[in-house]
């Protein structure tokens, strides 16, 4: 949450001048969760202009799980990981809905976090994702994963009538 961090760190990314214009270059943000953190990152980003994506989220840092059994924690020796999958998929929602509001348009938003049916894709896409990431279903599920999550898209696309991710990409309805 250092944004004079984030905007050295571009800087030196950047240094050496605008990529090659086949080359994508993005960042990968950590989870925000307070409007000062949006707006302070969006900032630093909309600041930086090669600056090609941003994949919100990281994981949640500090997550400990505890095996009953043994009782003792799953992930020695250091007992903390970064938690996602699933259980950051709500947050991931509302940093993808909260930068796509904030970012400029040329910065596409990539939406990560709990990407593990076509269900989660499409409330990423909804929220104005450009694109998905799928990790923890992968690990768990292997690359038969990516044909599982496009059918399953294709097949909610279809019965809400939709052709194309433009139709509904970035069209969350407000309450």
């Amino acid at each position: 949450y250092d944004f004079d961090a984030l905007r050295n760190y571009l800087g030196t990314v950047f240094d050496a001048g605008p990529p090659p214009p086949t080359l994508a270059v993005g960042v990968k943000t950590t989870p925000y969760f307070y409007d000062a953190q949006y707006t302070g990152a969006a900032a630093v980003l909309n600041g930086c202009p090669h600056l090609s994506f941003v994949t919100a989220i990281n994981t949640v840092g500090n997550g400990l799980y505890v095996d009953v059994a043994t009782e003792a924690p799953l992930l020695a020796p250091s007992c903390y990981g970064g938690l996602g999958g699933a259980a950051v998929h709500a947050i991931a929602l509302g940093n993808v809905r909260r930068l796509r509001a904030l970012l400029r348009p040329s910065i596409a938003v990539i939406g990560c976090g709990g990407v593990d049916s076509g269900e989660a894709a499409f409330r990423h896409l909804l929220c104005g994702a450009s694109a998905v990431m799928v990790a923890s279903a992968l690990l768990h599920e292997g690359v038969g994963v990516f044909a599982r999550v496009e059918a399953e898209l294709r097949g909610i696309m279809a019965s809400k009538g939709y052709s194309a991710v433009a139709d509904f990409q970035g069209k969350l309805r407000e309450p």
